[in-house]
């Protein structure tokens, strides 16, 4: 399969989980993401805003406001992505695509020496390998392609996005350092 039937086949899954459902696994994630080194050690946290049938990322934004840490969400400018804090989830205001994006803080540019960082990214399909699939904009490859040597990476997904198969990865394909889903993590 290529990227597309890939996309749409897992996209279908996850628009199909029950809500109930859903909501209890968005949990038993946000649990694994809490006790992720890379998480206890962050002082900074870059998480995107859900959207849609995305693993819900308030309940570990919530967390790490709860945890003392400092918390950016993405904001799409062009084709790129910055990462402005936020101090509340009321803060977010519709963005591009509709997407809770917040509108006006200081932004945060991973850098040496810079506070211990993990960015949390979305994504629509993963493999064994940390191969992941996202929607098809490069957004996160642009941003962690600059700045991944700066930050921890964990990609969030339920079980039925992680596949067998392998999936079709370009140079420019970032993978992530671990993807968290409601069953496992794969370091």
């Amino acid at each position: 399969m290529d990227k597309k039937e890939i996309r749409e086949k897992v996209l279908a899954l996850r628009n199909g989980l029950e809500s109930n459902t859903k909501k209890a696994l968005d949990l038993a994630i946000r649990d694994k993401v809490g006790e992720l080194p890379e998480y206890k050690d962050a002082e900074v946290v870059l998480c995107y805003a859900s959207y849609h049938s995305e693993v819900d990322s308030f309940p570990i934004i919530k967390m790490a406001f709860e945890d003392g840490k400092a918390i950016y969400c993405p904001r799409v400018v062009g084709k790129n992505m910055v990462f402005l804090r936020i101090y509340a989830l009321e803060e977010l205001q519709a963005g591009y695509k509709g997407i809770l994006e917040p509108f006006f803080s200081d932004a945060f540019t991973p850098s040496i020496g810079g506070p211990k960082s993990l960015c949390i990214v979305p994504g629509v399909a993963y493999d064994r390998d940390k191969n992941r699939i996202g929607y098809g904009g490069g957004f996160y490859d642009r941003f962690l392609g600059i700045h991944e040597e700066f930050l921890n990476t964990v990609a969030l997904g339920y079980s039925c996005q992680v596949l067998d198969e392998t999936i079709p990865a370009k140079d420019y394909d970032i993978k992530p350092q671990i993807i968290v889903t409601d069953k496992e993590i794969i370091r």
